[in-house]
């Protein structure tokens, strides 16, 4: 896999036309509890399934159910892979086991996981011993994809940490209504000299994390997705298929 254009990910939901209006759907679609968390991340999933067809452009927000059946079978295959964390119950060496397996699982299977179910289905994420002919040929394929997408992380973090520390303050505001209220309801203090929960700047800074979280989660998508398509390409055909 070329890295250079592995790390034009970063940037390729901009060169959409159309980016603006699908990444806005987006944020908003976010906004509602898990099923718009699984369908984003159906949505990356197609967005792999483009770029390993060679298809250019972001993904449309069509098929919106099928969207949020792949994020929900993602997060099941993903649950299952996260069982062997429950040796971090056994005294000193789980701890051990449970930080070497996670590594291992989130820089060399994630990718292989995410491409095996995006185009051979819910049981192609667990032929193990296919991973491992896989593995032995393309470990330094697979740390070029966790580089990237390591590196959207980091983006998606500082954009992050920079929102929260303009609108931190804002959310606690307009979160002191309640625990105002709550506290006079408990005998614990005086009852709030007014204001709404709705009311204010807070409710501004509240709606901007969230609709930034969205988009943030977006954009980890689909600089995920394109990567992982790019790696398909790059692993999984042959030279002649790769270049048609």
């Amino acid at each position: 896999m070329d890295l250079a254009l592995a790390f034009g990910g970063l940037t390729y939901l901009f060169k959409d036309k159309s980016w603006v209006g699908k990444l806005l759907l987006g944020a908003v679609i976010a906004l509602i509890p898990i099923i718009g968390w699984l369908a984003i991340i159906g949505w990356g999933i197609e967005m792999l399934r483009r770029r390993a067809n060679g298809e250019e452009g972001l993904p449309d927000w069509g098929q919106f159910g099928k969207k949020i059946g792949d994020g929900f079978l993602m997060f099941i295959i993903l649950l299952i892979y996260a069982i062997p964390m429950i040796l971090g119950f056994i005294p000193c060496i789980g701890y051990v086991i449970v930080v070497l397996y996670t590594l291992f699982l989130v820089i060399l299977m994630y990718p292989w996981i995410f491409i095996q179910y995006a185009m051979g289905g819910f049981s192609a994420a667990f032929q193990w011993k296919e991973f491992g002919s896989y593995l032995k040929e393309n470990v330094v394929e697979l740390l070029k994809a966790f580089l990237v997408t390591f590196v959207a992380g980091i983006i998606v973090g500082v954009i992050n940490m920079i929102i929260w520390s303009i609108f931190g303050v804002e959310l606690a505001g307009v979160m002191a209504p309640f625990a105002s209220r709550y506290s006079y309801m408990g005998g614990m203090g005086y009852p709030p000299a007014g204001g709404s929960l709705l009311g204010g700047v807070g409710f501004f800074g509240l709606v901007v994390i969230f609709f930034v979280y969205g988009f943030l989660m977006m954009y980890q998508q689909s600089v995920t997705g394109f990567v992982y398509g790019l790696l398909y390409k790059s692993t999984f055909l042959e030279p002649e298929e790769e270049n048609e």
